[in-house]
Protein backbone atom coordinates (compact mmCIF):
# COMPACT_ATOMS: atom_id res chain seq x y z
CA UNK A 1 0.00 0.00 0.00
CA UNK A 2 0.94 3.41 -0.50
CA UNK A 3 0.99 6.06 2.33
CA UNK A 4 -1.00 9.01 1.73
CA UNK A 5 1.23 11.95 2.32
CA UNK A 6 -0.79 15.60 1.82
CA UNK A 7 2.42 17.49 2.92
CA UNK A 8 5.21 16.09 0.43
CA UNK A 9 2.14 16.49 -2.49
CA UNK A 10 1.42 20.34 -1.49
CA UNK A 11 4.85 21.05 -1.14
CA UNK A 12 5.77 19.24 -4.86
CA UNK A 13 2.92 21.20 -5.74
CA UNK A 14 4.18 25.19 -4.40
CA UNK A 15 7.92 24.04 -5.74
CA UNK A 16 6.51 23.15 -9.52
CA UNK A 17 4.37 26.52 -9.45
CA UNK A 18 7.45 28.62 -7.90
CA UNK A 19 9.56 27.38 -10.77
CA UNK A 20 6.67 28.29 -13.40
CA UNK A 21 6.83 32.15 -11.86
CA UNK A 22 10.34 32.45 -11.78
CA UNK A 23 10.32 31.23 -15.74
CA UNK A 24 7.72 33.52 -16.49
CA UNK A 25 8.85 36.31 -14.80
CA UNK A 26 12.70 35.50 -16.10
CA UNK A 27 12.12 34.85 -19.68
CA UNK A 28 8.11 36.06 -20.16
CA UNK A 29 7.47 32.87 -21.53
CA UNK A 30 5.44 30.23 -19.60
CA UNK A 31 6.33 26.83 -18.85
CA UNK A 32 5.18 24.18 -20.93
CA UNK A 33 6.73 20.77 -21.79
CA UNK A 34 5.42 20.61 -25.30
CA UNK A 35 6.16 24.22 -26.45
CA UNK A 36 9.83 23.78 -24.79
CA UNK A 37 10.05 20.95 -26.53
CA UNK A 38 8.74 21.65 -29.51
CA UNK A 39 11.26 24.86 -29.93
CA UNK A 40 13.74 22.16 -29.90
CA UNK A 41 12.41 21.13 -33.59
CA UNK A 42 12.12 24.48 -34.91
CA UNK A 43 15.01 26.54 -32.75
CA UNK A 44 15.50 29.96 -32.94
CA UNK A 45 18.88 31.74 -33.40
CA UNK A 46 20.37 31.47 -29.62
CA UNK A 47 17.02 30.10 -28.01
CA UNK A 48 18.56 26.21 -27.88
CA UNK A 49 20.12 26.34 -24.87
CA UNK A 50 17.96 27.17 -22.17
CA UNK A 51 15.33 24.84 -23.93
CA UNK A 52 18.13 22.10 -23.38
CA UNK A 53 19.19 22.88 -20.22
CA UNK A 54 15.19 22.28 -19.20
CA UNK A 55 15.12 19.53 -21.03
CA UNK A 56 18.31 18.30 -19.50
CA UNK A 57 16.82 18.97 -16.21
CA UNK A 58 13.54 17.00 -16.00
CA UNK A 59 16.01 14.18 -17.44
CA UNK A 60 18.61 14.15 -14.50
CA UNK A 61 15.54 15.03 -12.00
CA UNK A 62 13.78 12.03 -12.65
CA UNK A 63 16.74 9.66 -12.50
CA UNK A 64 17.89 11.17 -9.26
CA UNK A 65 14.31 11.08 -7.91
CA UNK A 66 14.25 7.23 -9.25
CA UNK A 67 17.66 6.50 -7.76
CA UNK A 68 16.61 8.16 -4.25
CA UNK A 69 12.90 6.67 -4.21
CA UNK A 70 14.75 3.00 -4.89
CA UNK A 71 17.56 3.52 -2.20
CA UNK A 72 14.46 4.04 0.38
CA UNK A 73 11.81 2.19 -1.12
CA UNK A 74 13.52 -0.96 -3.13
CA UNK A 75 9.89 -2.37 -4.58
CA UNK A 76 9.13 0.68 -6.68
CA UNK A 77 12.55 -0.20 -8.81
CA UNK A 78 12.82 -3.43 -8.55
CA UNK A 79 11.08 -5.81 -11.50
CA UNK A 80 9.26 -8.76 -10.03
CA UNK A 81 11.37 -11.07 -11.19
CA UNK A 82 14.14 -10.01 -9.14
Amino acid sequence: MTEFTPLSGLLGGVLIGFASVIMLWGSGRITGISGIFGGLLTPARGDSGWRVAFIGGLIVGGCYGRCSAASRCPSICRSPGR
